[in-house]
């Protein structure tokens, strides 16, 4: 019986008010075969839907086993965004998440700069959580989404600070700092990310460890 579940929440894509065909569900389904994991994926439209999906409620059993999240939506101005509700605020959805998620990544524009990843980790939830600062374009976002996820689901389960601060940078080590991920901003990565993680032995005290995870690339900083 598997022991980790890769539980994906994503919005059907689109553009211009179309549907598009892309969807990271083939990808996540190789990845979880790779490392024979549990993928459940699930798809959201609207604010409700996304926080029944993380509720305790809905959210797949624990049971003991790691469960990992990732959303993947698109983002601006620190929401989430969806054709049938245009701004999905993830902090509240955050502070009412299940207990049982070991780590969160947000595939979604800016909303790694909002509140919503240190609230999945308060009150003892997760152990880390993470995001994008800026806008990216979606095929660049496919490779850093799946380079994050493939350091956690073929890792240990992080117990403390140095753990989550060594998973994010060997998640990162194959990609160049200043690769630019946002064109029209002229952002590059080393400035387009932010983790936070918190030490599951002393509490639930959180702390932004992206500095410490570029100072362990050896990437720019400040």
């Amino acid at each position: 019986m598997t022991r980790t579940t890769l539980f994906a929440c994503e919005i059907p894509w689109a553009r211009g008010g179309s549907y598009d065909e892309q969807s990271m569900q083939p990808f996540l389904a190789g990845l979880c075969e790779l490392h024979q994991v549990r993928c459940l994926y699930r798809t959201f439209t609207q604010s409700g839907e996304l926080a029944a999906l993380l509720s305790s409620t809905n959210m797949p059993a624990a049971n003991g086993q790691r469960v990992i999240v990732y959303l993947s939506a698109h983002g601006s101005g620190g929401r989430l965004y969806t054709e049938m509700e245009k701004s999905v605020n993830l902090l509240p959805i955050a502070k009412k998440a299940a207990r049982a998620i070991e780590g969160i990544w947000i595939g979604a524009c800016d909303v790694g700069a909002s509140e919503a990843p240190e609230e999945f980790l308060r009150n003892g939830g997760a152990s880390w959580a993470g995001g994008f600062t800026c806008a990216i374009d979606w095929k660049d976002a496919v490779l850093i989404d799946l380079a994050v996820l493939q350091a956690a689901l073929g890792g240990h389960k992080p117990k403390n600070r140095s753990a989550v601060i060594h998973l994010f940078a060997n998640a990162l080590t194959a990609f160049s700092p200043t690769w630019i991920v946002d064109s029209h901003a002229d952002i590059p990565l080393w400035k387009a990310l932010r983790v936070w993680g918190r030490d599951r032995t002393s509490g639930p005290t959180t702390e932004d460890l992206t500095e410490d995870i570029l100072k362990k690339l050896k990437w720019p900083t400040g």
